[in-house]
């Protein structure tokens, strides 16, 4: 069994890289030096200390060139990757107003055109092997929810959840399942120092959702292996919502 998950090197990636990593499974997975670099301080030591069984990729989801070299890593392995992971993903805040033509590629790009070129790639080469196979999508709340500052990654996402569902349906004759998960707010390495520097921000947060707590990486993770394990062999074409019941109380 091989995995497949783009950006597992930080946020709620890195939890499923470790979650995967404790199943013993042959692992590939992608980061950026580009952006990554910027949010750790340490990434250079921490691809030395990734174990035998997890080769990084550096790629650059806005480059087209990268997006290429992965696909062909794709199809010119011997074995196929019998589940795939799609986590990496960006979210910028801007005005609905002010976001530019180059804002809304660069959002697009990387969440929903990059895991749709990796998908048919990932799915191509299972029906060439004759394989079944799991996706899994990492969406967000925000697909369902709408965000004065966040009209390009709302949609994004929204895009990402109908792309899951299309592939459910177009997939399923060759045992391909494919599902998504949508993590509402999350504590990662990401907006840790946000939190500390905001404390109000976090308690405000906190109280809006029903279970009082935020959902954590390993929360996600967790998610994100039920769904890419044979434990959902019957399930396919859902989302699945770690927020702890945030969006159940919305009205």
């Amino acid at each position: 069994m091989s995995v497949l998950l783009t950006g597992g090197m930080r946020g709620i990636g890195k939890s499923i890289l470790e979650r995967l990593i404790a199943e013993d499974k042959e692992i590939v997975t992608t980061y950026c030096m580009e952006i990554d670099a910027y949010y750790l301080d340490n990434l250079a030591a921490d691809l030395r200390e990734l174990p035998d069984n997890v080769e990084a990729l550096d790629i650059n989801f806005l480059e087209p060139d990268d997006v290429n070299k992965l696909i062909e890593n794709i199809k010119q392995r011997e074995s196929p990757f019998t589940e795939f992971v799609s986590n990496a993903g960006i979210c910028e805040f801007e005005n609905y107003l002010e976001i530019s033509d180059k804002s809304l590629d660069k959002t697009f790009n990387i969440n929903f055109k990059a895991p749709f070129l990796i998908s048919q790639a990932v799915c191509s080469t299972l029906i060439k092997h004759k394989m079944p196979g799991s996706l899994c999508f990492i969406s967000s709340i925000s697909a369902d929810t709408a965000g004065e500052y966040q009209s390009h990654y709302c949609a994004s996402k929204g895009a990402l959840d109908q792309l899951m569902r299309c592939i459910a349906y177009s997939m399923g004759k060759y045992g391909i399942r494919s599902n998504s998960v949508q993590p509402g707010t999350v504590l990662t390495d990401i907006n840790f120092t946000d939190f500390q520097t905001h404390p109000q921000k976090l308690e405000d947060f906190i109280a809006r959702t029903p279970m009082r707590k935020l959902a954590t990486g390993e929360d996600v993770a967790n998610a994100v292996h039920y769904l890419i394990s044979g434990q959902s062999s019957g399930i396919t074409g859902i989302t699945l919502r770690v927020d702890g019941g945030f969006m159940a109380g919305i009205q």
